[in-house]
C-alpha cells in the first residue's frame, strides 16, 4: 500500500496517510497535539460546529469519516 506524508504545521512532524485518502486530507492544514496521558502526537484540525465554536477533529476520525460531535458521545458512555 502506498503511503504519503501531511505536514504538521506546528512541529517538525509528519502524519502518514494512504495514499488514497491524500487529496481528501492535504485540503486541511494539520497541527499535531501531544496527548501526555499517551505520550503520543495526533493530527488534529479545528472544525467550526457552529457560529463562533470550534472543536478538534482527529484526522484518522475524518478519513474514515466521523464528525467531532459524534466523540462527546462516546465520551459520556465511557465515565458511566
Amino acid at each position: 500500500m502506498n503511503r504519503k506524508k501531511i505536514k504538521l504545521t506546528n512541529m517538525d512532524k509528519w502524519a502518514t496517510v494512504d495514499a488514497e485518502d491524500y487529496d481528501k486530507v492535504n485540503q486541511f492544514e494539520w497541527f499535531g497535539l501531544f496527548q501526555e496521558r499517551t505520550q503520543s502526537i495526533h493530527a488534529v484540525r479545528a472544525v467550526e460546529i457552529e457560529k463562533g465554536r470550534f472543536q478538534l477533529e482527529l484526522m484518522e476520525e475524518f478519513v474514515v469519516g466521523l464528525h467531532p460531535e459524534s466523540r462527546k458521545t462516546k465520551r459520556k458512555n465511557k465515565t458511566k
